[in-house]
């Protein structure tokens, strides 16, 4: 049957992969496409990784394999069906070609002749219908929203008129990444180099103003913007050839961006009320000092929500300890006195580019204010996953990083505050990412374990803490940082 081969996976997809049903539809969101099963009809199925984005390898293989030009406009949300569980995942998506022919064994059809006869299978017709239903709410929205039907063709328009501007044309091709009625991140190809279109909403709008900030404060550390589209708050940047951290990165790359990153941060120092008036996260050591008891309060609720017994929860004679050195460690970093500057909270491998005469850091919607010794232990984290074989290489990444800061601030200064700032650098990850301030119960599950899983560390840290002398004059540590858990390692089990 052709239902049965269109269940596809892209050539070279590793586990696991997850099932998903298609909503395609086309000529305004008037007709939808459904293929022959028997005497019946069925939606479209594909397989994709599980988690890795869906919209290039959805479009990808719409192209590829039936010769059609999509976008992805949105997930079907659970919450619009009371008929099914959406248990399968679906996205909608539109042809933007409106010569494309289906091939044989699929079909259009008006989509307000589609009823049960066409699709016998319960679950795939309620599917279509919540489906649809959104589908038609979001082209109310107005300007600005990338679930609305033929938002492809304003937005080219948009971006060949700031191409025009740099002389370059929009060529033929591009790839979309993320979807969405308020979020988009298209990269286009052009006659010049490649540029990418991205705009953001809530909970991410911020995104907006702190990127546009960045790249008129620190050009020289993310990518160039082209132009801004304020209605829909997206920008147009160019696009950036590097390498991402990997393990096959030595020891030098790792210390250039750590060289990189404190230039930065160094360039930054005299600009943080500006950037907290860009809407930057305040990380101040005073903030987190002011949110530290209702942080504790808030893991303390946790640990009791905790439903299996591995690893056990942490007491509260237990987090009280965690607290005192919590309390002891921002004390001690006030009185060292390092200035304040630019933070980078969501350092994954995926926001650091080496390029070949810079580094470039992106994604800046986690960018905050306060203690720069922070990214130097998010980086520390992202090598022990990228390289857990190479310990040895935290102490010179350290000492390349605090390098950089001795005209102004002494090593020594620096070598003390470091012992102190994994434990703080745990909290204001917390307090800055993640949503913890509502009541406990309401926390969702997946932040709840990380809540937790990032609090066994800091616990494991305030211990080290108590023990650990202070490093000797000029020398950098790496003892402590193993216990920086920004990814919920530590599962919790029965």
């Amino acid at each position: 049957m052709l239902a049965d081969s269109m269940t596809a996976s892209p050539a070279g997809v590793s586990a696991p992969t997850v099932i998903c049903k298609l909503v395609v539809m086309r000529a305004g969101k008037t007709q939808v496409l459904l293929m022959e099963d028997g005497a019946a009809s069925r939606l479209p199925t594909f397989e994709i990784p599980k988690w890795e984005r869906p919209a290039p390898h959805l479009t990808r293989w719409m192209k590829q394999n039936w010769g059609a030009q999509t976008v992805c406009l949105f997930q079907a949300s659970p919450e619009e069906s009371v008929h099914c569980s959406f248990e399968t995942p679906c996205y909608v998506l539109e042809v933007v070609d409106s010569d494309w022919t289906p091939r044989a064994g699929m079909h259009w059809y008006p989509r307000v002749e589609v009823g049960p006869e066409n699709l016998p299978q319960a679950m795939e017709y309620w599917l279509l219908e919540s489906a649809v239903s959104q589908a038609l709410a979001h082209d109310t929205v107005g300007a600005g929203s990338f679930a609305s039907s033929g938002f492809l063709e304003p937005l080219r328009t948009w971006v060949e008129s700031v191409l025009k501007q740099q002389g370059w044309t929009l060529e033929r091709e591009w790839c979309q990444y993320n979807l969405g009625p308020f979020f988009c991140l298209i990269r286009f190809e052009t006659s010049g180099p490649d540029v990418w279109f991205k705009a953001v909403g809530k909970p991410n709008h911020r995104e907006y103003a702190i990127s546009l900030k960045l790249a008129e404060l620190y050009p020289g550390y993310v990518p160039k913007i082209l132009g801004r589209y304020p209605e829909w708050n997206g920008w147009l940047m160019c696009h950036e050839s590097g390498e991402h951290p990997s393990a096959d990165w030595d020891l030098r790359s790792w210390e250039v961006v750590a060289e990189s990153l404190a230039a930065l941060q160094l360039e930054s120092t005299g600009d943080c009320e500006t950037l907290l008036d860009s809407t930057c996260t305040d990380l101040r050591l005073g903030r987190l000092q002011a949110l530290r008891d209702d942080f504790f309060a808030v893991i303390a609720d946790l640990m009791t929500l905790q439903t299996v017994s591995l690893p056990p929860p942490l007491t509260d004679l237990e987090l009280d300890f965690t607290k005192s050195q919590v309390n002891r460690s921002l004390a001690l970093l006030e009185e060292i006195d390092i200035p304040d500057a630019l933070v980078h909270l969501d350092l994954n491998s995926g926001n650091i580019l080496l390029c070949s005469r810079r580094v470039v850091f992106l994604d800046w919607v986690q960018a905050g204010v306060g203690l720069p010794l922070l990214n130097i232990e998010y980086l520390m984290a992202l090598l022990k996953r990228i390289r857990p074989d190479k310990p040895d290489w935290a102490s010179s990444i350290l000492q390349a990083y605090s390098q950089a800061w001795e005209t102004r601030i002494s090593l020594h200064r620096l070598a003390h505050a470091l012992h102190f700032t994994p434990i703080v650098a745990a909290m204001a990850f917390a307090v800055g990412c993640l949503d913890w301030s509502k009541d406990p119960r309401n926390i969702p599950l997946h932040t709840g374990k990380l809540l937790r899983s990032i609090a066994r560390g800091m616990h494991q840290e305030a211990n080290r803490l108590e023990c650990d002398e202070f490093p000797p004059d000029g020398k950098f540590s790496s003892a402590g940082r193993g216990h920086l858990d920004l990814e919920s390692n530590s599962q919790e089990r029965r």
